[in-house]
């Protein structure tokens, strides 16, 4: 749905929209402008093949609803902040896209893969959030790996904070496309 220009590309977005398509968000929040990346045009699919219960969950007045959060920015390219299947609602309303923080946690050295996901209370909220982490290296302890966490994480606002690391010693089970799988 969207390319980059060679002459003017910009790493934080996925580029500008191709000229047969028009896209919008849906329910786009007010201070960040995030919502459902929806698309329309002569390249969205039909459907699924025999399968019109999923075909309804997706394609609703012509729009394919994408199932990737993101916004659109002033050069009308669409920046993808992450899954909808994967966004964490903090308690207190907050909108939390794991993606955004893994990938900044990604960029410490040591840690080779990370997922981050809320932590439930005894009323089944989330209201914090935790990093399950995989290194390779041996006597890093959790302690070193929080703060590096919180070192990288600083500029962002609190409720995007981590609260608590999970080490781990072996991968995630990944998918065929090599993706972590999330619970």
């Amino acid at each position: 749905v969207s390319l980059n220009d060679i002459k003017d590309t910009n790493f934080a977005s996925a580029g500008h929209r191709i000229p047969c398509l028009e896209w919008k968000i849906d329910e786009a929040s007010e201070t960040e402008g995030i919502g459902e990346i929806l698309v329309r045009g002569d390249v969205v699919m039909k459907g699924y093949y025999k399968r019109p219960d999923l075909t309804a969950q997706v394609l609703r007045d012509g729009w394919f609803y994408t199932g990737d959060y993101g916004r659109i920015n002033e050069k009308d390219e669409i920046v993808i902040t992450g899954r909808k299947k994967n966004i964490v609602v903090l308690s207190n309303g907050k909108n939390i896209y794991p993606e955004e923080l893994e990938e900044k946690i990604s960029n410490i050295p040591y840690i080779k893969e990370v997922i981050v996901h809320g932590v439930k209370n005894e009323f089944g909220q989330d209201v914090k959030l935790s990093a399950e982490v995989y290194i390779e290296e041996e006597n890093v302890k959790s302690s070193t790996v929080l703060a590096d966490i919180r070192k990288t994480l600083c500029d962002l606002p609190l409720y995007k904070q981590i609260s608590d690391v999970i080490l781990r010693n072996i991968p995630f089970a990944k998918t065929s496309s090599n993706k972590i799988k999330r619970a």
